[in-house]
């Protein structure tokens, strides 16, 4: 939720209300990884980055508390619906938490090229939008971007191990800057296993599926942004797989983590591979739908089975939670190794 150079008006007024796996996945999510991190170095560094009053539960909804920061309205805070409030809690009220998410928002404001302009940077770290026919994540792809999802977690990855700066990511200094880094870990790795965050359906006028990466026809106005211009009667695709039970947050999936394998290769490898599964996820995902025409609001969609297609998209939600929250704990234990 990065070819963003020809987004436009009608993908802005979307992109900003997505909120991945909801804040109930990414806690999900976050106390997964926390618990099997627990007694590892991992989990003291953790716990020594965030302090006594913060968990990787509450961290991994930071980065899209950071979307209510508003710098039309001199970079003040404003939750658009009572759940966001709820869920940013702290970081939403007076204080060093809200300094913090505003001075990360002003550095990460206009670092880089977003929808043909260089502002709203960090509303691109939380997604890619590849085509699914590629089959797999490539940074050079329409639809990919040097400020996207796989990037940003190989940032934040490279600035904890050893404090290197990578381009456009702007970390703060010291403490507050390694804060914001683990924060965008907790967040990213959950948004990265939501599959329309990462493939996306591009279609013709008419509802045909169209590859951008062969043809320059219908390119600027074909992408649906991982499904939020998919208009699923009053909702639309993406906000329907972002939903995740609030069951999860509660529920102890441990034991089916310790099924997820490992990951090949080295961390900086990783986030490519989680990326190019999730497209394939994806496809699945874009299965099953009835398209028609474009129309004001984006493109109509039927659902031909809605109750079977509901039932697999919780079955694959809650395997991606359990999936993600595996493999932040993998990540942050090749971070910090015991």
């Amino acid at each position: 939720m990065w070819r963003l150079l020809a987004f436009g008006a009608l993908a802005l007024a979307w992109l900003p209300s997505v909120w991945a796996f909801s804040a109930a996945g990414h806690q999900a999510v976050g106390r997964l990884a926390e618990s099997l991190v627990e007694g590892t170095r991992a989990g003291d560094e953790v716990r020594a980055i965030l302090g006594a009053t913060e968990r990787l539960p509450q961290a991994g909804v930071w980065l899209d508390c950071a979307r209510n920061v508003r710098p039309n309205q001199g970079f003040a805070y404003s939750a658009t619906h009572l759940g966001e409030d709820r869920a940013c809690g702290v970081y939403a009220e007076p204080g060093v938490a809200l300094d913090d998410l505003v001075a990360y928002v002003r550095r990460n404001h206009d670092n880089c090229e977003y929808s043909g302009r260089r502002e709203g940077c960090h509303r691109s770290y939380h997604f890619t939008n590849v085509p699914i026919q590629l089959g797999r994540y490539d940074p050079q792809s329409v639809g990919a971007n040097p400020a996207d999802i796989v990037q940003a977690i190989r940032a934040a990855t490279t600035f904890l191990r050893d404090g290197t700066r990578r381009e456009p990511f702007r970390f703060g200094e010291g403490a507050q800057g390694r804060r914001e880094a683990l924060r965008m870990l907790a967040h990213l790795v959950a948004d990265l296993h939501q599959p329309l965050h990462v493939g996306s359906l591009y279609l013709s006028p008419q509802g045909r599926p169209t590859n951008p990466n062969r043809t320059a026809k219908f390119k600027g106005e074909s992408d649906n942004f991982g499904g939020n211009l998919l208009r699923v009667g009053t909702t639309n695709l993406h906000s329907m797989w972002d939903g995740i039970s609030d069951e999860l947050r509660s529920e102890n999936l441990s034991a089916e983590a310790g099924s997820v394998l490992a990951s090949e290769g080295g961390p900086d490898a990783w986030p490519t591979q989680w990326a190019s599964e999730s497209i394939q996820v994806a496809r699945t995902a874009l299965r099953n739908l009835h398209i028609e025409p474009k129309g004001l609001g984006g493109w109509p969609v039927r659902l031909k089975e809605p109750e079977a297609y509901e039932r697999q998209m919780r079955e694959i939600q809650r395997s991606q939670v359990i999936k993600a929250g595996a493999r932040l704990a993998e990540l942050l234990q090749a971070i910090w190794p015991d």
